[in-house]
């Protein structure tokens, strides 16, 4: 009878030690899935993350303010802006990263040298023809009277 006893006590603590070890090996087992998991979710942000970069990329704005990612804009239909003298797309800057060459159009180009000279005319002070005082918005000279050619 005691060796009956001794013989469950056994089977008993060997029963538990395969547990044990069943057990410790499933967790192992869930700690490499785990692992895995996250290697995939790492794998699958940085997958997004690149497709953003590539998207944001390709994006321009057109004249009309709008967001676009093709050659035409979807709301007005201008084309997208590229290098007048080599035809590289705009990367928004003001000169070509391929050539160098300027990428402001000539009629921005015209038209900001037209409202400097406008500004520098502007600026320079207008002379009464007869004493040479300034007339400026006036439409007599505040020294001689004479009618101010403004």
């Amino acid at each position: 009878m005691l060796k009956d006893l001794l013989n469950k006590a056994n089977n008993i603590m060997n029963t538990a030690s395969r547990t044990t070890m069943n057990v410790n090996q499933t967790k192992r087992n869930i700690d490499s899935l785990g692992g895995q998991s996250r290697q995939v979710q790492q794998r699958e942000a940085n997958r997004k993350r690149e497709e953003k970069a590539r998207q944001k990329a390709l994006e321009w704005r057109c004249e009309c303010k709008r967001k676009n990612h093709g050659k035409f804009c979807d709301s007005c239909g201008k084309s997208k802006p590229a290098c007048p003298s080599c035809g590289a797309a705009d990367t928004g800057s003001k000169f070509c990263a391929q050539c160098g060459a300027s990428m402001i159009p000539m009629v921005e180009l015209e038209t900001e040298i037209e409202e400097e000279i406008e500004e520098e005319v502007e600026a320079t002070p207008a002379l009464c023809a007869n004493c040479g005082e300034e007339v400026c918005g006036v439409r007599f000279c505040p020294e001689c009277g004479t009618p101010s050619e403004n």
